[in-house]
C-alpha cells in the first residue's frame, strides 16, 4: 500500500468516525473539554510527551536486541516502526498490535514469524515488569487499617503472580536450553 493511499484511507476513516459521532447524538460536554484544555500545564504536558517518546526509543532498542539473531537492524527504522505500531494500537485497539511486526517484515525483509515472536516476548517481559512493580508497590504502600483485609488479599494475589511469572520464566529457560531434545521428541 502506498503512502498516498494509506493517507487517503486514514482521512476517510477519520471522516467516517466524525460523521458517526455527529449522527449518534452522544452527549459531549464541549465546555468541560475546553476548560480542561485551558487548565493544561505546559510543563507537565511536555514532560509526558518526552517520557512517552523515550519509551518508544527504549522499546525499539529492546526490539533491536531481540531481533539481533535474525538480522541486525539499525535503530532508526525500529524507532519509526515502533511509533507506527503503537499509533495503530491507539487507533485500532489491540488489533493494531500486528501492524508493528507486519510493517517491520515488509520494510526489513525479515520472517513474519520472527517478528511476531519478538512482540510476544516483549509482551511477556512487559507483563513480568508490571508484576514486579505491582509487588514492589504492595510491599511499600501504607494503607489505612480499614483496608487491611483487602490489602492482605492483594498481597497474596501479588505473591501468586510473582510465583507464576517466575515459574513461567523457568519453563522458558528450560525450553531454550533443551530445544534440540524437544524438537526431536
Amino acid at each position: 500500500m502506498s503512502r498516498k493511499s494509506l493517507f487517503l484511507l486514514s482521512l476517510a476513516a477519520t471522516i467516517v468516525l466524525i460523521l458517526a459521532y455527529r449522527w449518534s447524538r452522544l452527549d459531549f460536554d464541549w465546555s468541560l473539554f475546553f476548560s480542561g484544555l485551558r487548565n493544561l500545564q505546559p510543563g507537565w504536558l511536555a514532560l509526558s510527551v518526552a517520557v512517552t517518546l523515550s519509551t518508544y526509543v527504549i522499546r525499539a532498542f529492546r526490539w533491536q536486541v531481540l531481533l539481533s539473531r535474525v538480522k541486525p537492524i539499525r535503530a532508526g527504522p525500529l524507532i519509526s516502526t515502533t511509533i507506527v505500531g503503537f499509533s495503530a494500537i491507539y487507533v485500532l485497539g489491540r488489533a493494531g498490535e500486528l501492524i508493528r511486526p507486519l510493517w517491520l517484515t515488509r520494510r526489513e525483509q525479515i520472517p513474519w514469524t520472527s517478528s511476531v515472536a519478538t512482540v510476544i516476548v516483549e509482551r511477556f517481559l512487559d507483563t513480568v515488569m508490571l508484576i514486579v512493580l505491582f509487588g514492589w508497590a504492595l510491599l511499600l504502600v501504607e494503607l489505612p487499617a480499614a483496608a487491611a483485609g483487602t490489602m492482605a488479599l492483594m498481597k497474596d494475589v501479588a505473591w501468586v503472580l510473582v510465583g507464576t511469572a517466575t515459574g513461567a520464566m523457568a519453563v522458558l529457560f528450560f525450553f531454550r536450553s533443551n530445544i534440540e531434545r524437544i524438537l526431536r521428541f
